[in-house]
């Protein structure tokens, strides 16, 4: 199996928010960049858990013949155009 290189990723940050993110990590023990990675990852597992609970929501909207966004734009476009 073929390992993957890690990818670079910068960014600029305003002076007072560099400033705030380099105090939390160090009282957290971390490298910045440490600290920026594991908060990415946090953040990005959250959204992947929200997009989750989306799709069961529209799963079972759908199952109880409530129509989806695109069906109901279609329904009043139909409407107003009759």
């Amino acid at each position: 199996m073929k390992i993957k290189k890690s990818k670079r990723l910068s960014g600029d940050l305003a002076p007072d928010f560099h400033d705030e993110v380099k105090d939390m990590a160090k009282v957290r023990a971390k490298t910045l960049k440490s600290y920026f990675i594991d908060a990415l990852r946090e953040h990005f597992e959250n959204d992947r858990e929200e997009d989750r609970m989306w799709n069961e929501l529209a799963k079972n909207a759908r199952k109880k013949g409530f129509a989806s966004v695109e069906e109901s734009e279609d329904l009043l476009n139909s409407i107003r155009n009759a």
